[in-house]
């Protein structure tokens, strides 16, 4: 069986449900070849003494870019993604609006040049992969910066500096041999107050929105085995979106992993559903030294030094009970034959 009908065979139907099964995973170093572009709407809005006036421009504009990618099973078709990075830069461009339209008096005019534009991703972004090839990430959030001044009707500079919500979709399709592109972008538009005290005289308000066509705008690269584990707790996440990396399995998450939303486990690699933290340290019982003697558990644990029948019966009596039972003596959360074995490994006196 190839890796690609590995991965399917795991996981039926994966790309509707591609959290579900624990699989391989591969990353890839993507960037936009030479001719990419985007069409790039300006819309301003500005407020002066004589009202309020909106005007847009388009601009057609060269754009760069990088990505480090993600995507899983660990080859195609892949039905899931995860972008660690994302990078789009744009030349710069000048648009040019006309405001406050009179018959006969004519406009006001305002010319705007945009340099430096990029937008960032600032946070791994997760999504799954469609049969088709489709993804969208709306969970996606972008710094957006730049440098722009004015002319005209508004004389005025500064910097885009913003960091918002921009979600974004794609297609993603196989060009050749362990390769893989991201084409067919498309990313919410962005709006950017200009701070007052950046305003000329006169002007009251200025607003900028930026609306970014990247249907021209194409990710590619090839794709490799990395050493990197991207699902610690093999449950078909990856971590940086997991809500809850959880590698014992209890229900508590492990620390260090801040897409988290359950709590903080005080014993992550020790199956302890119920955190008793009997000396309240923050480390739970089940990663501290417990008993000198754990299978001596009857007629409680540690209770007459020595592991017997007494034992054997107890872990018989508990058979089938689950995390914090008394003769749950490897503490997995289960009283089973590795119980009974551990304390037939350990009969005779406590030491």
């Amino acid at each position: 069986m190839n890796r690609a009908s590995h991965g399917v065979a795991g996981c039926a139907a994966a790309f509707l449900a591609w959290s579900s099964c624990a699989i391989g995973a591969v990353s890839a170093n993507l960037s936009t070849p030479p001719g990419s572009s985007a069409t790039v709407t300006i819309t301003v809005t500005i407020g002066t003494a004589l009202g309020t006036s909106t005007d847009s421009d388009t601009k057609t504009a060269t754009t760069t870019g990088t990505a480090v990618a993600v995507f899983a099973p660990d080859s195609p078709p892949f039905f899931a993604s995860q972008y660690n990075t994302m990078q789009i830069s744009f030349a710069a461009t000048t648009f040019n609006f006309q405001f406050f339209c009179i018959p006969i008096f004519g406009c006001q005019n305002l010319n705007a040049t945009i340099t430096n534009l990029q937008f960032t991703l600032v946070e791994p972004a997760c999504a799954g992969i469609a049969g088709d090839g489709t993804t969208s990430f709306g969970n996606a959030l972008m710094h957006i910066a730049g440098d722009y001044s004015t002319s005209g009707i508004a004389v005025t500079s500064g910097v885009l500096d913003l960091t918002a919500p921009a979600s974004f979709s794609g297609h993603i399709s196989y060009p050749g041999a362990d390769s893989v592109t991201l084409d067919q972008l498309a990313m919410a538009n962005q709006s950017f107050v200009v701070p007052p005290e950046l305003l000329p005289a006169g002007v009251n308000s200025l607003t900028i929105v930026i609306a970014p066509a990247l249907g021209n705008t194409t990710f590619t690269g090839t794709y490799a085995a990395s050493p990197e584990d991207f699902d610690a707790d093999n449950d078909g996440s990856f971590d940086s979106c997991d809500s809850c990396t959880d590698t014992d399995g209890d229900g508590w998450g492990n620390p260090g992993f801040p897409a988290n939303t359950c709590t903080s486990d005080n014993c992550p690699d020790v199956f302890n559903k119920d955190q008793l933290d009997t000396d309240g340290n923050g480390i739970g019982d089940a990663c501290e030294a417990g008993p000198p003697c754990p299978a001596d558990i009857s007629p409680q644990p540690d209770g007459d030094g020595l592991v017997n029948v007494g034992d054997l019966l107890a872990v018989i009596a508990n058979w089938g009970g689950g995390a914090g039972n008394i003769a749950d003596v490897n503490v997995d959360g289960a009283v089973d034959v590795l119980d009974l074995l551990a304390v037939i490994g350990a009969w005779g006196t406590c030491p």
